[in-house]
This record gives structure tokens, sequence and C-alpha cells, in this order.
């Protein structure tokens, strides 16, 4: 039969192993919105304006300029 303990640490590990795992799951978000920006930019022209998403043919300079 197995048993399993857990142990909860409030010592000097504890302490920094709570940042860290914040920083890297900021790290993983940032990677997930990274990736998902990318397959959204990689789809052919038609598509994108048919799901709704932003047009990029005209820059913003351009855009007040007229």
């Amino acid at each position: 039969m197995a048993s399993i303990t857990f142990e909860h640490t409030t010592g000097p590990a504890h302490s920094v192993s709570l940042p860290l795992r914040a920083l890297f799951s900021r790290i993983a978000d940032a990677w997930r919105r990274h990736s998902a920006e990318q397959a959204l930019e990689s789809l052919p022209f038609d598509v994108m304006k048919d799901i709704g998403y932003p047009s990029v043919d005209i820059s913003d300079r351009q855009r007040t300029a007229r």
C-alpha cells in the first residue's frame, strides 16, 4: 500500500518558488498570446476580413492624413 504525504514549507525555498512560478506563468501566457496572434495573422486576407479582423492595409498615419 502506498502512502502519499504533502509538506507545506514556509522557509526560504517556498518564498522563492512562488515568484518564480508567477513569472513562468506570465511567460507561458505571453507565449500563448503570441502564438494565437501568429495563427490569426497567417490566415488569408479574405478569411481575416470575414471574421472581422481589423484591416492592416492602411497605416494610422495615412488614415489621419485623409
